[in-house]
This record gives structure tokens, sequence and C-alpha cells, in this order.
């Protein structure tokens, strides 16, 4: 019997270790994901929330413009990451949506 609840206290262990390991995120320079949290047509906006992030702890938070600026259609994104994998995007995605309360998408980078 006691051989049995340590089988099935190991197994609960490796489970909970196994869904760390999983959770973890791992920042990297040159990762092929972010996840993008905002999107400004204003740069000083985009830039006081980069701040904003950065302050709650996110150093790995950027901004990147996109658009055409012949035409005015230029948005300033605001982006968390780089991380290597898709897996590890929605971990960073699911973080911010249970600790902030913040929508996102998972962006591949070029």
């Amino acid at each position: 019997q006691q051989m049995i609840q340590d089988s099935i206290a190991q197994a609960r262990q490796d489970s909970i270790a196994e869904a760390e390991r999983r959770s973890q995120i791992e920042y990297s320079n040159d990762g092929d994901f972010a996840v993008q949290i905002q999107s400004w047509r204003s740069e000083a906006k985009a830039n006081e929330e980069l701040n904003m992030w950065k302050n709650r702890g996110f150093e790995n938070a950027f901004v990147v413009k996109f658009g055409n600026e012949e035409t005015g259609d230029v948005w300033y994104r605001v982006r968390i990451g780089r991380v290597e994998t898709r897996e590890m995007a929605e971990n960073l995605q699911d973080k911010l949506s249970n600790e902030f309360d913040t929508q996102s998408w998972i962006s591949r980078l070029n």
C-alpha cells in the first residue's frame, strides 16, 4: 500500500515539475516570436505604454513601427518578447492574460 502511495506522490511531483518546465519563459535576442499587447497611432503613447510594461518587469518589451508613412497609415506596436518557440509565446500570453487581464496575440517575427 505504501509503495502505491509513494508511486502516486512521485507521479504527481513529476507532473507538477513538467508543467512548471513547460510554463517557463526564456527570452532570446533572436527568437522568432513575440506577444503583441497594444498598437497605437501615436509614437509617444506607444513609448509611454512601453515604459509602463518595462516598469512591470518586462524588460524585453519593445515598439515596432508598422505601416506606410506616405499614406499616413502608421501604427506603433507594443510587444513583449522575443522567444524561441510558439509554446513559449503562448506561455507568455497566458501570463499576461492572467496577471494583467491583457488581450494579446502572438506575432511571428522576421
